[in-house]
């Protein structure tokens, strides 16, 4: 076995491994399409930084604040669950009341239009 040096190796490898092709200059100018994550990673403009730092504050603001005053007004938090278990109690129990009746008048202005589509206007009664 004989140990050659980095100068001496076959042509097109090198000490460590084969060489890289060579890439040409048109190669690097052509590539794949952007994906549209990609093309979300644009500069966006300083009214558009501006706006989401401002929504990002509101919400934040949003959920603190009501935090805040709890404890301002020395409330105990669980006030708010029995507040919260008391509303999803209604709701389960009288909030489904006035969706059955919405359901069952959608059904009748339905039933009023296909009936209208469906038979011509002189087989209709005069009134």
């Amino acid at each position: 076995m004989t140990n050659r040096m980095e100068g001496s190796s076959a042509p097109g490898a090198k000490a460590n491994g084969p060489i890289a092709a060579p890439s040409s200059p048109t190669s690097s100018k052509i590539g794949p399409p952007l994906s549209p994550e990609d093309l979300d990673d644009g500069p966006q403009s300083s009214l558009t930084d501006v706006t989401q730092m401002w929504i990002t504050f509101v919400k934040t603001f949003a959920i603190i604040f009501p935090i805040y005053v709890l404890g301002y007004f020395e409330f105990s938090f669980s006030w708010v669950l029995i507040g919260l278990a008391m509303l999803f109690y209604w709701r389960k129990n009288h909030g489904t009341k006035d969706y059955r009746i919405n359901r069952a008048l959608a059904y009748l202005d339905h039933e009023d239009k296909v009936l209208k589509q469906s038979v011509p206007t002189s087989d209709l009664p005069p009134w």
